[in-house]
């Protein structure tokens, strides 16, 4: 399987070079709350058909200084592709994220999308990555992010159909 993550469009996914630890998805299901912190998958839903790219929605509130990163792999991969190129913008509690789901050799496979907050550190970390990854052309994945302090991410696992 080609796990390729760039869209054809010209947006390409990129990914963050830098070595990350690795973050517990502690919910099966597509809201994490983690007191003032609570981020919620709302669209697509477990198990939801998804072709190659498509809209990820759903509900956040987290304090000021985290910011919602979104990211997708195909399930039992190690690697991670953040989505979008930078962290997805909350507007009256909602927001939204394009998503990819790999390369036409990958219909058929699960893919896992996590929202997840992050920290000032880490956000400054997935940035100055898209812009490397942007000016080499090296869309290598990354480990998945430990989410800020008092946060938990959301998490959905979706099957590419075509």
């Amino acid at each position: 399987m080609g796990f390729s993550l760039r869209p054809a469009f010209g947006l390409p996914i990129l990914l963050l070079a830098a070595a990350f630890g690795v973050s517990p998805v502690s919910h099966a299901d597509a809201t994490a709350s983690g007191g003032q912190c609570s981020v919620m998958i709302s669209s697509p839903a477990n198990g939801d058909s998804v072709v190659q790219s498509g809209a990820v929605s759903g509900q956040a509130s987290i304090p000021e200084g985290k910011y919602l990163w979104v990211f997708a792999h195909p399930k039992g991969f190690e690697g991670w592709w953040p989505q979008g190129g930078g962290a997805a913008l909350i507007g009256e509690g909602s927001w939204q994220m394009m998503v990819f789901y790999g390369s036409p050799q990958d219909v058929g496979s699960s893919f896992e999308v996590v929202a997840m907050p992050v920290d000032d550190k880490i956000d400054g970390n997935l940035r100055e990555w898209y812009a490397t990854a942007n000016a080499k052309g090296d869309f290598t994945p990354i480990r998945l992010p430990h989410a800020a302090s008092g946060c938990q991410a959301a998490k959905v696992t979706v099957r590419r159909t075509s």
